[in-house]
């Protein structure tokens, strides 16, 4: 671990193409960091435990982030991914608490296992082009609402900023902090999620009507009210 590491520059004109596994892991006194021109990927764990990085800029051609290459980066606010990213990969910002916003880009296909899980999200809008979302990809506390971009041919979204299938026979994912007063399982829904409403503390009463065949594992878990 570079414990000591504040500051990383990297040369005009730097031919790198790729930051591999646990390259500044546990950097914790880092606090900025622009990534140069030329990298196409970030491979896993590479800038986990950085827990004082607050500003990260990616550069465009950057098309992969691996498992957990950010997780734990606690400071981290924002961040604007950019138009060549194809796949986040499982945990990838997991546990990035103060983590509010984030840009996804239209060439972003896969959003794996815990991408975002326990990060400050509020609002997330998957753009046209995803095609997978990993188990509990946006399990954060404070998340009201996940968009769907209308032209997606994977998923979709409610008024409340529900996620399912294109279909909206199943019901994939609902966000921690929905409301859900009067909400009523749509009659074309027959399969509920594994982890559907997981943690969603504002969960009183739910009719599961008759026409639903399915519902995944821990469907109802942790709903503390």
């Amino acid at each position: 671990t570079c414990t000591g590491l504040t500051s990383v520059t990297f040369a005009e004109g730097s031919q790198l193409k790729t930051i591999g596994n646990e390259t500044f892991y546990a950097a914790n006194q880092l606090e900025s960091l622009t990534i140069p021109e030329g990298v196409t990927s970030i491979e896993n764990w590479a800038f986990s435990f950085c827990a004082n990085l607050a500003k990260l800029t990616l550069p465009k051609g950057v098309t992969s982030i691996a498992e957990y290459a950010f997780y734990n980066c606690t400071k981290l606010t924002e961040l604007a991914l950019p138009e060549s990213v194809v796949s986040i990969g499982d945990g990838a910002f997991k546990e990035c608490t103060a983590l509010s916003s984030v840009t996804f880009p239209e060439t972003l296909t896969s959003i794996g296992a815990k991408a975002f899980d326990g990060c400050g999200l509020r609002e997330a809008m998957l753009p046209k082009n995803v095609a997978s979302v990993g188990a509990n990809a946006f399990q954060c506390a404070h998340l009201m609402a996940i968009h769907v971009d209308p032209e997606n041919a994977a998923f979709s979204s409610d008024g409340r900023g529900l996620l399912y299938n294109k279909a909206q026979t199943e019901l994939i994912r609902v966000p921690a902090a929905a409301s859900l007063d009067g909400y009523a399982i749509p009659e074309g829904v027959t399969s509920i999620s594994a982890d559907a409403f997981r943690d969603c503390f504002a969960l009183t009463e739910l009719a599961i009507p008759a026409h639903v065949t399915e519902i995944g594992n821990r469907a109802f878990s942790n709903c503390s009210n």
